[in-house]
């Protein structure tokens, strides 16, 4: 019987109307040289409709179990079909499938929990056709946390070639940040990124920094800023447990070349203060980790770029280093296991 970690890669479809399924197919043809072979979950008749949108004659296998990925996956694109409650329309998301696209992630965690897959990688998703309803969350990262367990601290980590960064708090408006920034939530996420620092990257003692929150950390209402009164006493707990962790500094020079190659994580307070550094600094290479769950999830670092949906030109290259990267952490998991 396969380790968990030998086991196929499960690459989650996203949002049908977007880019997902065309970078999904475009990968496959790429066949990285990678011992960790990828099925997808999605639906089989819409790869079939997209083949014909892009006119790439690629040969598709629906397959039952993730194991019949080995037998298949040289010579067809394997898919375990997810039905989906509507059909689409390229670049027009449907609201009514948004359980359907739920429902497709959860198969994939469950797929882990019962050790059929080392991993999931999810594709784009539409993110505005899930509010307004039941869904509570401000993401994916979330929504994976509490298909966990209650205890569970779901963590977004950005990972380029250049710069591994944190994000305290996620996808909410900028006018709630202060709100909703906690010095418990710095510190606990800064544990939780030192631990998957060493199980992911084999880094022990990782060089940290902490970015502030306020221009030039809110030189001008010194007394009474959130650098003083939530980000100062994360940092200076962490310090006393001996981490080398430094902190709050200016954003606006951080991510200078010089400065970035000093430390192994950059934490960010809001999600742009995050996103445009790195995606400025290596686009396509920046991929999107989930720290704190029981299994490894990681997905491109883009949208499902509706406006160019259908044209044939979407890039697939940060599903490609998804890909990439999973096989790096695998590969790391297994020499810590070993």
């Amino acid at each position: 019987m396969k380790k968990k970690l030998d086991r196929p890669i499960a690459i989650i479809m996203g949002e049908p109307s977007g880019i997902g399924p065309e970078i999904i197919i475009k990968s496959w043809l790429r066949k990285l040289n990678s011992k960790y072979k990828f099925f997808v979950i999605g639906n089989y008749d819409f790869f079939t409709k997209w083949k014909k949108i892009l006119k790439i004659n690629i040969p598709l296998k629906k397959i039952n179990e993730p194991e019949e990925t080995e037998n298949f996956f040289s010579d067809f694109l394997p898919i375990i079909d997810v039905p989906f409650s509507n059909d689409f329309t390229v670049g027009k998301p449907c609201a009514e499938n948004k359980d359907s696209l739920l429902n497709s992630i959860k198969y994939g965690v469950d797929l882990i929990k019962f050790n059929k897959c080392s991993s999931i990688i999810t594709c784009p998703v539409q993110k505005n056709i899930f509010y307004g309803s039941s869904f509570s969350f401000p993401g994916m990262t979330e929504f994976l946390g509490s298909l966990v367990n209650n205890k569970c601290t779901p963590t977004m980590m950005l990972h380029s070639s250049e710069i591994k960064l944190v994000l305290i708090t996620t996808h909410i408006p900028l006018r709630d940040i202060c709100k909703r920034l906690t010095s418990h939530d710095i510190y606990t996420k800064v544990k939780v990124a030192i631990e998957y620092l060493s199980i992911y990257f084999c880094i022990e003692k990782p060089n940290i920094a902490v970015a502030g929150l306020n221009p030039h950390l809110g030189e001008m209402i010194k007394e009474n800023n959130e650098e003083n009164k939530i980000i100062s006493p994360a940092i200076n707990r962490l310090i006393s447990e001996g981490h080398n962790i430094i902190g709050p500094l200016a954003s606006d020079s951080l991510f200078y070349k010089d400065n970035r190659k000093k430390f192994d994580l950059i934490i960010c307070m809001y999600h742009d203060q995050g996103l445009i550094p790195i995606k400025t600094i290596d686009f396509w290479n920046t991929v999107n980790i989930t720290l704190g769950l029981p299994f490894l999830r990681i997905s491109p670092d883009h949208g499902t770029a509706l406006d160019i949906a259908g044209k044939g030109v979407g890039n697939p290259s940060s599903l490609l280093q998804s890909i990439k990267v999973t096989e790096k952490i695998l590969n790391n998991k297994i020499k810590i296991y070993a």
